[in-house]
């Protein structure tokens, strides 16, 4: 029992980890620019406002092509997947096939919130569409039969039901876009876009750390603050499973959407055919394209393995008591605060930078990850272990017999998850390494000269790679499923 809580205290030091490292170099700030700080404070405010508004408003009506969708054509497409999609690639990809999509792009906190917005989009759409489905199922039908017109039903029905799940979608999208740090680095097109960048500026450009370890400081205790909102509403109607009411689907939404992604996957492929007529730009770079690759295999397998092996332990560490509420209230700190508190850590040779970035990576991923199912997962399978603490098996047997076979799958389907978003990651890397060492990096330089078609033909080989290691975790899952059946 005491080695349990020894590993679990060493577990969540890791987690907070950036911030011991950063109050270690921290000096005293003997000049605090207010003025800057507020601005940047309003634009980081501002943006995930505006990201999350249209982001609820736009994934409510999405949610409401879903439910056509279902009642037609679930039978021969998931689109649930479909419109997950760009909140599941990494940034980088959304960012080239929107600024092939919209030419000139609107650089600036306009550009932020385009990006912000259609990345949540999808992801607000689904959630909506199973709250819909679990509150409105049954007030649909009999709305429609006693003759409720639309307005009503939405103005008096539709909208106080859902008025906490909105705001719960709201918040959640509202936090990813106020500590955002990949986007407005390369679209921001201004000093001090948000607090991520101005962060990111005091000590890159400025070298002032003090002000960044305090601006950091505040930030990390503004998105704890947001953290503790809670907008859980536990109202549930009986759940009809073949929802059909006219006020709750709508046919143009999903035409809408559909079309929509369909332009803008459409611009991103047409913008890697253009990056092929640069195949001359190709041979120039070929020495920095081959590092690149070879880099992003290195980051994404090693994280990708790390992640694993995190996962294992919290696997075992798992407790309902005060270990899974941590985890599971815990915010990881921003991009910039990780990036920097490693870069201070230790020296800066070759192999130490690539360890950090997976370690920085990893920090961010983890309790992301714990949060998007695992931990939840974990908390079913505690009656296993209790039954078999109760016969006598011990931790190391319990693990082993019970908890890997059960949960192998989805640590490896995780961590392959958490390797594929990090052949796309330029955020840490970038404040990491003071070169490109990844082909996301090489792409994002591309990026922000405005290279577009050569940006996207990078890229294009950075998915192919991601999904290529994704596919080794997933057939590493195999191998070790046969393992254990044999």
């Amino acid at each position: 029992m005491q080695n349990r809580k020894i590993l679990q205290g060493l577990l969540i030091l890791f987690l907070l980890s950036p911030f011991f490292i950063l109050i270690g170099h921290f000096e005293l700030v003997t000049k605090w620019d207010t003025g800057e700080f507020f601005w940047a404070l309003r634009n980081s405010i501002w943006q995930g406002v505006w990201s999350a508004l249209l982001s609820t408003l736009a994934g409510l009506w999405l949610a409401m092509g879903l439910i056509f969708c279902e009642n037609r054509f679930s039978r021969w497409f998931n689109f649930n997947i479909f419109f997950l999609l760009p909140n599941f690639l990494p940034n980088l990809f959304v960012l080239i096939g929107l600024m092939s999509l919209i030419d000139p792009f609107p650089m600036g906190t306009i550009g932020v919130i385009i990006v912000h917005a259609f990345i949540n989009v999808g992801l607000c759409g689904v959630i909506l569409k199973e709250v819909i489905k679990n509150k409105l199922s049954r007030l649909s039908d009999v709305s429609f039969t006693l003759g409720v017109g639309h307005m009503q039903f939405y103005r008096g029905i539709l909208f106080p039901l859902l008025k906490k799940d909105l705001f719960q979608v709201f918040f959640l999208v509202f936090v990813s876009a106020f500590s955002s740090f990949a986007i407005p680095l390369v679209v921001g097109g201004g000093k001090g876009i948000n607090l991520e960048i101005l962060i990111f500026e005091k000590i890159k450009i400025y070298n002032d750390w003090g002000s960044s370890v305090a601006l950091a400081g505040i930030q990390s205790i503004l998105l704890f603050g947001f953290s503790l909102l809670n907008f859980k509403n536990q109202t549930v109607v009986e759940l009809n499973p073949n929802l059909q009411s006219r006020f709750l689907e709508s046919r143009f939404s999903f035409y809408f959407f559909s079309f929509l992604y369909v332009i803008f996957f459409y611009s991103y492929f047409n913008g890697v055919a253009e990056g092929l007529n640069s195949w001359s730009d190709f041979e120039l770079y070929s020495e920095e394209i081959a590092n690149g690759i070879l880099g992003t295999a290195v980051i994404s397998i090693g994280v990708g393995i790390t992640v694993f092996g995190f996962l294992m332990a919290i696997t075992r560490l798992h407790q309902t008591n005060w270990f899974h509420r941590f985890l599971n209230g815990y915010t990881a700190p921003s991009t910039a605060l990780i990036g920097f508190a490693f870069l201070v850590f230790g020296p800066n040779t070759t192999f130490f930078v690539f360890l950090k970035i997976i370690l920085g990576l990893t920090l961010s991923y983890i309790v992301y990850l714990y949060k998007m199912g695992y931990g939840n997962f974990l908390l079913d399978l505690a009656r296993y272990k209790e039954r078999a603490s109760l016969l006598g098996a011990d931790n190391n047997l319990v693990f082993w017999k019970i908890l890997f076979p059960l949960t192998y799958k989805r640590m490896f389907l995780y961590s392959g998850i958490a390797a594929f978003w990090a052949t796309g990651d330029y955020g840490i890397s970038k404040m990491i390494a003071s070169r490109d060492i990844s082909m996301a990096l090489l792409s994002e330089t591309f990026l922000s000269h405005y290279r577009i078609g050569f940006s996207s033909l990078l890229s294009f080989i950075l998915l192919v790679l991601g999904l290529i290691i994704f596919l080794c975790f997933r057939g590493a899952q195999v191998v070790v499923g046969r393992k254990i059946n044999y």
